[in-house]
């Protein structure tokens, strides 16, 4: 009874800000394109001198940016939030399409699951180079890898993340990075470094 009542206030709630907002809207509109009549007048009128033109068009400038910025601004967040709703569809969709390829629960760990999760998302968001790793850790047996090869391997996924990022890792060495999670890293790489 009470959810009944409250949608009923929220229906005429909605309905009395659309009665009011459509009038105002109207009315500014108008009022705007007397405006734009009148300054347009003034300044094809040989009676106005040169300053007031200048300042009528420096106005008529400015307001017409602020409109456009605005125009631009409503525009670019409805596409992001578009954007942000179909890429919650997609991922669902995948989700659930991807099922398949998940193996039976009794097989699977937290991490697992954690991995595959992951996996689906960088199918839809990974850049080829970081798609092309996956693809290359998939082909390994990650039992039979020593520390110093999954170190590489973690070492270079960072790489690759913060490349995609947009950072410069250019003055970084093999193993920096790990280096910041295991101390030491770099001296257990040097036997998984090619020469």
């Amino acid at each position: 009874m009470a959810n009944e009542s409250q949608n009923q206030a929220e229906d005429w709630t909605d309905i009395l800000a659309k009665v009011v907002t459509i009038p105002l809207v109207v009315l500014l509109a108008g009022a705007a394109g007397i405006a734009i009549v009148s300054l347009v007048i003034l300044l094809v009128s040989d009676d106005v001198s040169a300053n007031v033109k200048a300042s009528i068009l420096a106005l008529i400038g400015v307001v017409g940016v602020a409109i456009l910025t605005h125009a631009l601004t409503q525009r670019r967040e409805i596409a992001a939030r578009h954007f942000a709703q179909k890429r919650d569809a997609y991922e669902q969709m995948l989700d659930v399409v991807l099922e398949r390829f998940r193996p039976p629960p009794e097989q699977m760990t937290p991490l697992d699951d954690a991995v595959f999760r992951h996996k689906v998302r960088a199918a839809i968001w990974a850049n080829p180079d970081l798609v092309e790793w996956w693809r290359r850790l998939n082909e390994l047996d990650g039992h039979s890898l020593s520390d110093a090869e999954v170190l590489l391997l973690l070492d270079e996924l960072l790489r690759l993340v913060r490349e995609e990022l947009g950072t410069d890792n250019s003055d970084l060495e093999t193993g920096d990075l790990i280096a910041m999670f295991r101390p030491g890293g770099r001296k257990e790489l040097r036997g998984a470094l090619p020469e």
